[in-house]
């Protein structure tokens, strides 16, 4: 009886295992909506402000401009667009340089995401240096390209809901 009842746990187990996997590996998915929280600045996500600008501000997921679409254009490359705006994110490449808004997709709004630290960091696909990573740059008052280790260049990352209508008007 106890040998039956351990064999079917075990079995439960690797029955469950790629359903559990998925849940713990999973950082974002293709058409769902986040809202980034900035690790070294607890309460204060990332968000669009006026022109191209991208900051950080105190949380409020009712907020269109710190809510954003994610699109998966191949397997574990994405893009982020901004509600509040309808723009994508996309980096400047350049040490300390910043991160802006533009309305149409190139190689430089592409981004992989990886867990880091506490969080998560964001990376541009396309750069080649230790420093393509989204980090909220105290000293620039906005998201700066910087390196992976730094607490300000983690991310933690809340899927919110948004009904189909409001996605679609945003």
């Amino acid at each position: 009886m106890r040998n039956t009842n351990v064999w079917r746990l075990i079995i439960s187990l690797l029955l469950l295992s790629p359903f559990v996997g998925g849940l713990t590996w999973a950082q974002i998915s293709n058409g769902k909506v986040y809202n980034f929280v900035n690790v070294a600045n607890s309460g204060s996500s990332m968000t669009s402000t006026a022109g191209t600008n991208v900051s950080i501000a105190a949380t409020s997921t009712s907020d269109y401009k710190q809510l954003w679409y994610v699109e998966e254009v191949s397997s574990g490359v994405y893009t982020l667009r901004n509600l509040g705006n309808g723009k994508y994110l996309r980096s400047s490449n350049a040490t300390s340089g910043p991160w802006s808004m533009v309305s149409s997709i190139d190689d430089n709004c592409k981004f992989a995401c990886s867990t880091v630290g506490t969080g998560y960091t964001l990376r541009a696909t396309n750069s080649g240096s230790g420093y393509g990573y989204m980090h909220y740059g105290a000293g620039q008052g906005c998201v700066v390209c910087w390196e992976s280790g730094a607490e300000a260049t983690q991310w933690t990352i809340s899927e919110v809901i948004v009904s189909a209508s409001d996605l679609e008007d945003n």
